[in-house]
């Protein structure tokens, strides 16, 4: 695939919003990351199921592993807050690093799931934080879009490395940008329901109310509704009236 990237950061005050959230842990921050990103592929897709890969944790030797990627399935029940999401998130990243040497290849036959465009059958898109996954660990699987985070003692890099054949430039840093204002307002209210969780910029809100709202148009205001209503019969005898 045709792949290329968008870079972006989050410094403060996100940075000491999600450090904090996650006790300046990597594995904790990998967590929150993950639920932020099934959160936004939710609101995307309207898909109550969401299933992306995730490298094993870095591995110390030359050892040969089964599968340096794992899938986690996380599901977003309607209610579901985004404290009780990052408790389904951890638990999903616990089982799946306990069965991390089931073969994930055989997955999607066992599943009964067959190739349906770009990227393996099982899932397309991946999660990877960098202090903790070796990029190496996904070269070997076909994916469409990998969310690539890199955490230093004052911001948290993000790159969005994605096949330019499938996705504009502008869609990816939309959905940045959408996964940028979940991360802030999830983590200030994370009892919140997530899909009451604002996820729209400020110039979006604005075009929303504004823009889109702008329905204004002329009419006769010295003739009523019958009479304008009678005139368009006669016009167009034929058109249906009210459907």
């Amino acid at each position: 695939p045709s792949m290329t990237e968008f870079a972006f950061k989050w410094e403060e005050p996100v940075f000491s919003q999600v450090m904090g959230l996650s006790k300046h842990s990597d594995p904790a921050l990998h967590v929150v990351l993950a639920a932020a990103l099934a959160a936004i592929l939710a609101r995307y897709t309207g898909m109550k199921n969401i299933t992306f890969a995730t490298p094993i944790y870095r591995q110390s030797g030359e050892e040969q592993y089964v599968n340096t990627v794992l899938p986690l399935r996380i599901s977003l029940v309607s209610g579901v807050t985004f404290r009780e999401l990052l408790g389904r998130v951890k638990q999903t990243l616990v089982e799946a690093v306990e069965h991390q040497a089931y073969p994930v290849e055989l997955l999607p036959e066992l599943l009964n799931i067959t190739e349906q465009g770009a990227g393996f059958p099982l899932f397309d898109v991946a999660l990877e934080l960098e202090n903790i996954h070796p990029s190496e660990y996904l070269e070997h699987i076909d994916l469409c879009v990998i969310f690539h985070f890199l955490r230093d003692a004052g911001a948290i890099h993000g790159r969005v490395i994605y096949d330019s054949l499938l996705y504009e430039r502008t869609t990816i840093k939309r959905l940045v940008g959408h996964l940028t204002q979940f991360i802030q307002n999830a983590l200030g209210t994370p009892g919140a329901e997530i899909s009451f969780v604002d996820i729209l910029s400020v110039e979006e809100k604005r075009q929303l109310l504004e823009s889109f709202n702008d329905t204004q148009a002329e009419y006769p205001k010295d003739k009523t509704i019958h009479q304008l209503f009678e005139e368009q019969v006669e016009k167009t005898p034929d058109h249906v009236a009210i459907s």
